[in-house]
């Protein structure tokens, strides 16, 4: 393979991936975006699979956070420094398919291309959840969500589950050009066709409850970058207005997006009326010292609130604040919220809701937790506005899909500027706003009584999540086997 070949197929794969991802939507390029890759890595020496693996993640990684550019310029009035933690996320970010790339390889040569799937989708849950970094951002199966009838799988193993299918659909397409006769590519063939089989099995399941009418507002107000002078007027008359719509609506319960009321006492003093014959769920802060971000819910007087366990590093806390002295560059929030000790659910009458407050919306393991709390409604509130006029809100308002067809339970999400929406037990969209506008949704919302649950909903991403640790392990061990007994030319990790 020449030099230029080499250099090519990763780029490729890179730029295939990019176009299925927001703001160009080619979705199904994730079906063969991994292909190129495999053709470099079944060719190469360790350290050129690591190198491949690192070019194309670098590349990945920079355009899926292109927004942090615009995003923290804004904050610092400076291009230069938003620059360096986008910079410094691609070289740290490109470890993760580098790795990945040398294992993958190794299953290539070996034909056990069964591990492949698991090692990927492994990788993908360990970037998600990596203590200090935990940020679940362009998994592969994600541009899929606006197909629900292909993602039912995520039910049984959340969207790492419908991961692993994708790439055993583009090992198929390898194999067709690789090894077309192989026993292996009419397995894998049957694996791909039977799964997607089986998500248009429980996508056509009937689903029975009773319906809900729920209201969620759209304040239409820039929680980020507007005028902070004029927020609480803006905010209280926008609210007010949104409150009588659910009222005449019908609604039987308004929710709101995060960071609607200011300060730390509990009861929170909102900046719009809390009416007796409304009941209303919005985000707040709570507490002095520690401090939580909190869902809150009144109704006829009463108050419930759900705290925030996944809190966003570097916006809601800053590691090594107290030994980073030139973080103080980036205007940083002066002070670190607390995660909440357990996640919670709030009722609303004979309605049990699980708030997922933001970036909490991207972790499938929250939204389980609500399922197992009895939720019968995820809440997803969120404030977008920082990214407004990147691809970032889009990806952010898909996850909403997915934690719907994770759990089997309808999710309304509420955005200050967008995306507001509602989608249903199956992912499917039932109802959305524009863009930056200030209004109401109000929609029937069909919920079950006793929402089917799924305690092994996590086995998968456990078992994938270790995947990589496992085979790894095995690999070393077996080079250095190979190693004593002549056949292998060393044993470190790179080593040719």
């Amino acid at each position: 393979m020449s030099r230029a070949l080499k250099l090519f197929l990763p780029i490729a794969s890179a730029i295939l991936f990019q176009l299925a991802f927001p703001p160009l939507d080619l979705r199904f390029c994730v079906f063969i975006c991994l292909v190129p890759w495999f053709f470099r890595l079944s060719s190469d020496t360790r350290r050129g699979a690591f190198g491949a693996g690192y070019l194309m993640g670098f590349l990945i990684v920079l355009a899926q956070m292109f927004w942090i550019i615009p995003f923290v310029g804004k904050w610092t009035h400076s291009t230069a420094l938003s620059l360096i933690p986008w910079i410094i996320g691609g070289l740290i970010g490109a470890f993760y398919f580098a790795f990945t790339g040398v294992l993958i390889r190794s299953c290539l040569l070996r034909k056990m291309y069964w591990a492949i799937p698991l090692i990927w989708a492994g990788t993908e849950v360990v970037r998600s959840f990596m203590v200090g970094l935990a940020f679940p951002w362009f998994i592969i199966a994600m541009p899929l969500g606006h197909y629900p009838a292909l993602d039912q799988l995520s039910f049984f193993g959340t969207v790492y589950l419908v991961s692993a299918w994708v790439v055993v659909c583009n090992l198929c397409v390898y194999l067709l050009w690789k090894d077309r006769e192989s026993l292996q590519l009419k397995v894998f063939g049957g694996v791909a066709v039977g799964m997607l089989l089986l998500s248009l099995a429980w996508y056509m399941r009937p689903v029975a409850g009773h319906s809900v009418r729920l209201s969620v507002g759209q304040p239409g107000w820039d929680m980020a970058f507007g005028d902070p002078h004029a927020r609480d007027e803006q905010i209280g008359m926008r609210v007010a207005r949104l409150e009588k719509q659910a009222i005449d609506a019908g609604s039987t319960l308004l929710i709101l997006p995060e960071g609607m009321a200011e300060g730390r006492d509990y009861p929170p003093h909102p900046p719009f009326p809390l009416l007796s014959n409304l009941p209303i769920l919005f985000g707040a802060t709570r507490g002095h010292d520690p401090t939580y971000q909190s869902a809150v819910l009144f109704r006829r007087g009463q108050w419930s609130f759900s705290d925030k366990s996944r809190l966003v590093v570097f916006g809601e806390y800053v590691p090594g604040r107290d030994y980073l002295p030139f973080l103080k560059n980036f205007n940083l929030p002066s002070g670190d919220l607390a995660p909440g000790e357990k996640v919670t659910a709030v009722s609303s009458g004979g309605l049990t809701v699980g708030p997922m407050i933001c970036f909490e919306g991207l972790f499938y393991d929250i939204a389980h937790r609500q399922s197992e709390n009895g939720a019968q409604v995820l809440a997803v509130m969120s404030i977008d506005d920082w990214y407004m006029g990147t691809a970032a809100p889009e990806q952010l308002s898909d996850a909403s899909a997915w934690r719907a067809m994770e759990t089997g339970l309808p999710v309304v999400r509420a955005a200050s500027l967008g995306y507001t929406l509602m989608v249903d037990q199956k992912g499917r969209e039932i109802g959305a706003l524009p863009l930056g506008v200030s209004d109401s949704l109000t929609r029937d919302v069909l919920v079950e009584d006793k929402p089917l649950k799924n305690v092994a909903r996590p086995v998968f991403p456990w078992a994938a999540g270790l995947s990589p640790f496992v085979f790894g392990f095995w690999f070393v061990v077996e080079r250095k086997r190979k190693s004593r007994s002549g056949e292998g030319a060393g044993t470190g990790f790179l080593s040719q």
